[in-house]
Order: C-alpha cells, then sequence, then structure tokens
C-alpha cells in the first residue's frame, strides 16, 4: 500500500459566532439572578467598568445584599428544612451508639425525596459488615422517625406503617393495604368484603382511614435543590386611564458606565504595553454594555408582542387565554423562533399581584369540533369545574370527562383528560369517590 500526501483546496460554508455574537445570546438567555451574577463577576475582571448608582463606599455586591433584604419585588421558594435534614437532626438526638447511628444515617443517604428507601442500599457493601439483626435494627429506627411513614421501601408499606400509629382500631385496615392495595386503588369493595371476611360498612370505613393517609410523607419537606428565588424581569399595570403599562424591572439593570478617567487618556500617557490592555478592556466593555442593551430591548419587544397577541386574557381573564406558540411572535417581530426562545426562558412577569413565567402564554392547542382551537390552559379549568360540581358518591371517569368536554365542544382523548388531570394534581375517580353522605 503507497501512502501519498497532497493538498486540496475545498470551499465550504461555515457559521460562526463572533465573540460580541456569542455574548449577546448568552446575556438575553440568562434569568435575572444569572444575570446578576454576570455583572458582579464583569465589574470585577474589567476595572475599566463602574457602576455609578452606588453610594460613596458601597460596593455592588453590597447593593445586591441590600436588594435582597428590602425588596418585596422577589419571591421565594424554598421550605425551612429538606427530608434528610430532617432525618439526621432526629437521630443526632436518639440514644445510640457510634455504630447504630451511622448505620441509621447510611440508609438515610438513599432516603428519596418522597420518603421512601430505595432498595439500592441493599447494593452498598457498607452494609455487609452487619448481621441482619442489626440491619432490621437500624431500619426500625428509621422507621420510627418523622414524618410518619419514611423510610418505608413500598407503597403498601408506607401506608402500614402510618395506620399501626394512628392509635385507634386499624388492624383490618392494615390487612387490607398490605394483602388487597390493587383492590383499594380501584374500589373493589365487595371483593375487599369477601377477602377479609368484612361487612361493606367495615371496609368503607376502613377505606375512609386509607385515604386520609399520606402516599408521599417526604415531599411535605423541600428536595436538595438550592432556593429559588423568582425576581420578574417585567411589570405590567394599568394607569388611571386603563392603559396598559409594560416596563422592565429597573433593579435588574444597574447603571454601568465605563470609567471616564481611562478614556480620557491620551496615548501619549500610556507605555505599549497599556495601551494594549485599556484598548482590549474597553473594547469588551462595550461589547457588555451593547448586550446588556440588547437584551433590554429584546424581553420589552417580546413582552409587548404577547400582550399584542393575548390581550383577550389581558382583559377578561385566564378564559381567554388563547393558544400560541414561539413563531407567532417571532413572525409579528421578524425574528428568529430561537431569539424568541432565549427571551422567553426563565423570564418572569408580575401583573395584578400575580407573578407568572412568561412561558405560560404559549400555552399548547387542544382542537374544537367546530374546528376551532383552545388553549390546554382553558380546557385544564373546565376539567377542574366538571369534577368540582360532580356527584362525590358517583364521580366522573376520564372517559365521561372527555365526552363532556365533547359535547361542549372540545375533542379530546380519554389519555389527555389523565394527563391533564395527574398535572392538576387530582386523584382519580375510584380515589375520589365518597361511599355515603356521612363522608363530607
Amino acid at each position: 500500500m503507497k501512502l501519498e500526501f497532497h493538498l486540496a483546496l475545498e470551499q465550504k460554508q461555515q457559521l460562526t459566532l463572533t465573540p460580541s455574537l456569542r455574548l449577546s445570546i448568552d446575556i438575553l438567555q440568562d434569568t435575572s439572578l444569572e444575570l446578576e451574577e454576570r455583572i458582579a463577576q464583569e465589574l470585577e475582571e474589567n476595572p475599566l467598568l463602574e457602576r455609578t448608582d452606588l453610594s460613596q463606599g458601597e460596593s455592588y455586591n453590597d447593593a445586591i445584599r441590600y436588594y435582597k433584604a428590602e425588596s418585596s419585588e422577589q419571591f421565594h421558594f424554598k421550605r425551612d428544612v429538606d427530608i434528610w435534614e430532617h432525618l439526621q437532626f432526629q437521630i443526632s438526638t436518639l440514644d445510640l451508639s457510634k455504630e447504630e447511628q451511622a448505620l441509621v444515617l447510611r440508609l438515610v443517604e438513599y432516603i428519596e425525596p418522597t420518603g421512601y428507601l430505595n432498595e439500592e442500599y441493599l447494593k452498598d457493601k457498607f452494609f455487609n459488615r452487619y448481621d441482619e439483626e442489626t440491619k432490621g435494627k437500624a431500619l426500625w429506627t428509621l422507621q420510627q422517625l418523622h414524618p410518619t411513614g419514611v423510610g418505608a421501601r413500598d407503597l403498601a408499606e408506607c401506608l402500614s406503617i402510618q395506620l399501626r400509629r394512628k392509635g385507634i382500631d386499624t388492624m383490618c385496615a392494615v390487612q387490607i393495604v398490605e394483602h388487597s392495595l390493587e383492590d383499594v386503588a380501584n374500589c373493589r369493595i365487595d371483593k375487599i368484603a369477601q377477602t377479609h371476611n368484612l361487612s361493606t360498612a367495615e371496609v368503607e370505613r376502613c377505606m375512609k382511614i386509607i385515604r386520609s393517609l399520606d402516599p408521599k410523607p417526604g415531599l411535605k419537606y423541600s428536595s436538595r435543590q438550592e432556593v429559588t428565588t423568582i425576581i420578574p424581569d417585567i411589570f405590567m399595570n394599568r394607569n388611571e386611564k386603563g392603559d396598559m403599562q409594560i416596563h422592565l424591572n429597573e433593579r435588574t439593570y444597574p447603571q454601568i458606565t465605563i470609567n471616564s478617567y481611562y478614556t480620557s487618556l491620551t496615548p501619549d500617557q500610556l507605555d505599549a504595553r497599556s495601551r494594549v490592555y485599556i484598548s482590549s478592556k474597553t473594547q469588551r466593555a462595550r461589547i457588555f454594555l451593547d448586550a446588556i442593551a440588547q437584551r433590554r430591548t429584546t424581553i420589552l419587544r417580546v413582552m409587548n408582542s404577547i400582550y399584542d397577541l393575548q390581550r383577550s386574557f389581558f382583559d377578561e381573564g385566564e378564559a381567554a387565554l388563547k393558544p400560541m406558540n414561539l413563531i407567532d411572535v417571532a413572525e409579528q417581530l421578524g425574528m428568529h423562533e430561537s431569539t424568541i426562545s432565549r427571551a422567553v426562558s426563565g423570564k418572569y412577569l408580575l401583573y395584578d399581584n400575580r407573578v407568572m413565567p412568561l412561558s405560560y402564554f404559549f400555552p399548547s392547542a387542544v382542537q374544537g369540533t367546530d374546528g376551532f382551537s383552545v388553549a390546554s390552559t382553558v380546557v385544564k379549568q373546565m376539567i377542574e369545574s366538571i369534577i368540582e360540581d360532580e356527584n362525590p358518591l358517583k364521580p366522573y371517569s376520564d372517559e365521561k370527562i372527555s365526552g363532556i368536554l365533547r359535547k361542549k365542544g372540545i375533542q379530546i382523548a380519554r389519555r389527555t383528560v389523565a394527563k391533564y388531570r395527574d398535572e392538576l394534581q387530582i386523584l382519580p375517580s375510584g380515589l375520589r369517590r365518597s361511599y355515603s353522605a356521612s363522608d363530607d
């Protein structure tokens, strides 16, 4: 085989992003908090940039801390502790040996956000050094902690732990969840009564107790995720004449300029190295300021377009929200769809004392029987209303709800009703049923 080397010319097109365009894209996609961090970093790295809206002796980080402490324009979503911290604290108060404490704490590492014990712990070689009795005692200790039901390995065990801790006569309910949980889910009252030799009234009493239990006890605590802080990017309100006003949250855009001292220096006052440095930093500062200005303009234009296309929502309420996608806004503004996506992602609107993600205004469409489309959010409201008005003794199945919606002109499949119902955190019909009027 003969190896040869040769040169060849090849012509091809390739899209290359300039540093300024790359920065503009990144800044547009930033959330308010990410933009805050980017500005702080840029001020630290580029001495030619300065913030002009700070009091004397105050740093940018000082201003941010003051804003977070004083501003009512941000919204926090976090409970005090997560499930793991809660369990670890309880374990620290128990009278356990070091070995017992280490074993229980190791089990806590396998607790899921729901409160269940992931059985992956069985593959952990750490537990191989202990006998079954010691491991069983550690599991029992974990399952005695709060919230009741934590440390269970499946739903039946979770409900059983809660029933045993209730302090009332629940043994028949324990037997039902341990041996007939599928029948409970499908409300097979007669079958449960026959299997456990109980009367219908006894089964109904047990079912009422079971429905009061928490199938995922860990979710009442926060997860290990970081604190979620939302700072609205846009404010909307009506003036005295009733006209809608749309404006940016200026607190997220500090007044930044290029330091006039450096720009006033002449080439004669600088050595060659300093000239190159200042020129480079000046160019970087201008690109950064232009990118922030472009972000402001783009987000404001996108919000004005959303208002124009969804005006009925702002005039009439949620029921008037129309199906819309990113292309609708892109075509109106003459922008690319990806630009609209970046301008919408992670951005929030404060309107009528309510914080809404901009993505809220882009609901998917559900086809109507007459050829018109309805926003999925409106369909979810209709499902909620139908379920609220149903007879609790005979709740509607998903198929029945689908039929009711079809009569109202909404063409929707049963599985889509089930999907929307799950998103609304509404139980299936079998678990919504009341067995007697005394249940209310």
